[in-house]
């Protein structure tokens, strides 16, 4: 069985912004080649609730099997990168489990680094402090974490990371939400195909 690289997509109730975007980023990874799986849960989520039909069906999914489920220490462990929707949501992680911090971003945060990243590696240098690629489809990916943490404070504070909740502000928020889900998740996935095509040596 080929290994994976596991992503875990957090929000708060599980049934809305966070299986949306799982079920996109499979979509775009299986798209891709990206040897990535994704799963979701929820900071504050009741178990066993389907998953908001304007919010999957927005995402391009009709029909979508979804049960919703609290987060747990034991989905963060299991994580190779956490997408949290909130800070609310990304503090759940870490109070959790502090350890995971370094792998945690929010969305949007994530899809502004990686593709910080990817112009970096455009110009054929690494970032700067860089180990050198490593070789296999997960440990570049890995790789990638990594670095995307050592970014992190290159977006500045007064961008806007967070995706808000539709459900709490109004649901005339759902279109503009899956498309800030959309172009986040576009973004990673295209940063995660540049760095699998990237020649071992850089």
């Amino acid at each position: 069985m080929t290994q994976q690289f596991h992503v875990l997509v957090v929000c708060s109730a599980n049934i809305c912004r966070s299986p949306a975007t799982a079920a996109g980023l499979a979509r775009a990874a299986a798209e891709s080649g990206l040897p990535v799986s994704t799963a979701s849960a929820g900071s504050v989520a009741l178990p066993g609730r389907p998953a908001c039909d304007l919010s999957m069906a927005l995402a391009g999914f009709h029909e979508y099997e979804h049960s919703s489920r609290p987060l747990t220490a034991d989905l963060i462990g299991a994580a190779d990168l956490i997408l949290a929707l909130e800070r609310a949501n990304s503090a759940a992680v870490a109070s959790l489990d502090p350890a995971a911090r370094r792998r945690t971003f929010l969305l949007v945060q994530a899809g502004l680094v990686g593709e910080r990243i990817t112009q970096t590696l455009a110009t054929g240098t690494l970032p700067q402090g860089a180990p050198e690629l490593p070789t296999g489809a997960v440990a570049r990916l890995r790789w990638l974490v990594e670095e995307m943490d050592a970014a992190r404070a290159d977006i500045p504070a007064e961008v806007d990371t967070e995706v808000p909740d539709p459900h709490v502000l109004g649901y005339e928020r759902h279109p503009m939400s899956a498309e800030t889900m959309r172009t986040a998740v576009e973004r990673l996935a295209a940063t995660g195909e540049f760095v699998l095509r990237m020649p071992g040596n850089t």
